[in-house]
Order: C-alpha cells, then sequence, then structure tokens
C-alpha cells in the first residue's frame, strides 16, 4: 500500500505504485477531501493513464468527503496513481492505494457503505455480499485529530504508525483492508471529532 497527503491542491500523484504480477487483480484507491466549498469532488482517478472506475462516496454536498475508486486487472509493474479534484478547486488531499490478487474477476467488490457522525466511533457495516475472493477496504476521514485507532478484528492498516496521514487542520485520513467478504470496519478517535467513513 502506498499513501500521500497534500494540502491546497488540485491534483494529487501517488509516484510509482507497484502493482505485483499476481493473478486476478484489483486495485483500490480511497481519497479524503477536506476543503470549504461543499461542491468540490474527486473528478478521475488514473493509475499508469488508465481510469478508475468510481464506486462510493461519503459526505456529498458537505466540506469533508471520502471516496473509493477501483480498477480491475491493472498491468503489473510500476505507475503512478493520480486524483484529481473539481476543475479550479484547490483542497487537502490524503490519497491511499491498495492491489490485491486472486479476487473474483466477475464480482470484485461488495456494495459500497458509508456513515457520517461526530462521536470518537467511526464505523460502519458491508452488507449485501457476494463472492468470497472479495477483501473488504475501508478509508476513514475527520476532522483535527491526530490520532486514529484502528479496533476492528482482521483489519489491516495501509498506512505506517501513525495510522493515519495528516494533510493540514481540515482533514486527518487512515484506511485498511480486512481479508473476507462481510463485516464491519470501526475505528476509535481520540476525540470526538466530525468523521466519514466509506467502505467496499
Amino acid at each position: 500500500a502506498g499513501a500521500r497527503t497534500a494540502a491546497n491542491a488540485n491534483s494529487l500523484t501517488l509516484p510509482g505504485f507497484t502493482v505485483a504480477a499476481n493473478a486476478d487483480r484489483y486495485l483500490m484507491v480511497g481519497v479524503a477531501v477536506g476543503d470549504g466549498t461543499t461542491t468540490t469532488v474527486v473528478t478521475s482517478v488514473t493509475y499508469g493513464g488508465t481510469p478508475l472506475t468510481f464506486l462510493g462516496r461519503q459526505g456529498a454536498g458537505t466540506t469533508r468527503k471520502v471516496e473509493i475508486w477501483g480498477l480491475l486487472a491493472p498491468a503489473a509493474g510500476s505507475a503512478n496513481v493520480v486524483a484529481t479534484l473539481t476543475a479550479g478547486r484547490l483542497g487537502s488531499i490524503g490519497i491511499v492505494a491498495a492491489s490485491y490478487f486472486d479476487v473474483d474477476q466477475t464480482t470484485p467488490t461488495n456494495t459500497f457503505g458509508g456513515a457520517s457522525g461526530n462521536t470518537t466511533t467511526p464505523a460502519v457495516t458491508v452488507t449485501g455480499l457476494g463472492s468470497p475472493r472479495q477483501t473488504l477496504f475501508d478509508i476513514v476521514c475527520c476532522v483535527n485529530t491526530e490520532n486514529i485507532i484502528m479496533t476492528g478484528a482482521e483489519q489491516a492498516p495501509h498506512l505506517a504508525e501513525p495510522l493515519n496521514a495528516v494533510v493540514d487542520n481540515s482533514v486527518d485520513f487512515a484506511s485498511s483492508s480486512k481479508p473476507q467478504n462481510s463485516g464491519t470496519m470501526s475505528w476509535t478517535l481520540s476525540a470526538g471529532v466530525l468523521w466519514r467513513i466509506g467502505a467496499i
């Protein structure tokens, strides 16, 4: 996995992300956005110039949101992951990518689930599950907190300690995977603040 952050940017590049040459590959990218304008969203995510598919957003119409994008059978090797915001808009962006193999190529993901709150316990449950050859992926963002603790059983973080990546005062984020096709993704914050979480 890899992650990168930027403040006051219109796009963000995660350079040289590697996808191993394994069978039945899938690439997942999570993006956290903080901006003073509620209409700012991610307009595209690419891997080596290949566009990813938008899978879901939590926080639409607000100044803090998370999005998940995916790509079936990404090319093996190393390439840049690029996320771009609404034209002309500058925001705080956090991006994290994770690649998987032995993924069901017919139904590679579940249905996106999202939640929002203002507590210390962000969580979302993914239901309507399909093939067992799927892996849960989530991204959580919050405001002005520097301590995001993963609490869900079997969740594996995509970011090194500390688990979250701080963009600036407007958005912190973290991400993880869970090796099964169902369940709840959950976190604990050091303070009760506004949060968004999305999982698929």
